[in-house]
């Protein structure tokens, strides 16, 4: 299934920035931790969103396959959270399931050949890669 949606880098630089000031703004009227993470965790925003994917191989045709990623905000914070500690906790968005589809290339010496790309089907907040 193919989500249609598209979003440019300069909307989504514009989202983020207004994410951040919005979380900002809710992280100064609360003097807990607790009630900030609660209002940041409410505004989180990581969706699928759809694309389309050139695929060109040599001798074959190039082919344009409709894809989804998952795209948007999560919480991200650092902080005295313990005694005499810096604590960090980050989440970036990222895709829970996906779907592997299998995309058909006309080529000049092999007419059935097939290329299998996977595209995202539910997307989530989670740990960041490499955290």
């Amino acid at each position: 299934m193919y989500k249609q949606s598209s979003i440019t880098r300069q909307q989504s630089r514009r989202l983020n920035i207004i994410f951040m000031l919005a979380m900002f703004i809710s992280l100064q009227k609360h003097s807990t931790v607790d009630g900030a993470y609660a209002v940041a965790k409410d505004k989180e925003r990581c969706k699928l969103v759809g694309y389309q994917l050139k695929l060109s191989f040599p001798t074959c045709y190039d082919s344009m396959v409709n894809l989804n990623t998952c795209l948007g905000a999560c919480i991200s914070a650092t902080g005295p959270f313990t005694r005499n500690k810096m604590t960090e906790m980050t989440t970036c968005c990222r895709v829970v399931k996906y779907q592997e589809v299998h995309v058909r290339i006309k080529c000049k010496y092999q007419p059935n050949y097939f290329h299998t790309v996977r595209s995202a089907t539910e997307c989530s907040c989670g740990k960041c890669p490499g955290s």
